[in-house]
């Protein structure tokens, strides 16, 4: 994503919400409301790609189709071994760059879930995450 787009981007994200952002991609995708188009526009945003699903971009025929890369790696993974497997190589060590100091997790609602869940099933049943594995362990 451009600098420019991205720093749009930054702009658009402080005047919403994340459920707000999420009704609007839902409301978007689901029918012919344009307010995320409006507000993009008005943000100088003109990219969607950060917010497509993942299996729409890995799989064949808009993200129907069978997964096209060789393998998929899980970031949730990589971050808990600080390594990451790749078949025919091996373990490459994965380096910590960029992170905050203060770790904060803000638990979602049950209908942010939701709403992601709506958003990005196929990308949840191509992956193979369930439905709840955003929430943290007991």
């Amino acid at each position: 994503m451009p600098i420019a787009d991205n720093l749009a981007w930054a702009r658009l994200l402080a005047t919403v919400s994340v459920d707000e952002l999420l009704l609007l991609l839902l409301a978007r995708k689901y029918s012919s409301d344009r307010r995320l188009d409006m507000l993009m526009a008005a943000h100088g945003a003109t990219d969607l790609v950060m917010f497509l699903p993942q299996s729409r971009l890995l799989c064949a025929d808009e993200g129907t189709g069978a997964v096209l890369v060789d393998s998929v790696f899980r970031m949730e993974e990589m971050a808990a071994s600080g390594k990451l497997s790749i078949p025919g190589i091996g373990e490459v060590p994965i380096q910590q760059a960029n992170s905050t100091r203060e770790k904060a997790v803000r638990v979602l609602s049950e209908s942010t879930a939701a709403t992601i869940f709506r958003l990005y099933c196929r990308d949840f049943t191509v992956f193979g995450y369930s439905k709840d594995s955003w929430k943290l362990p007991r």
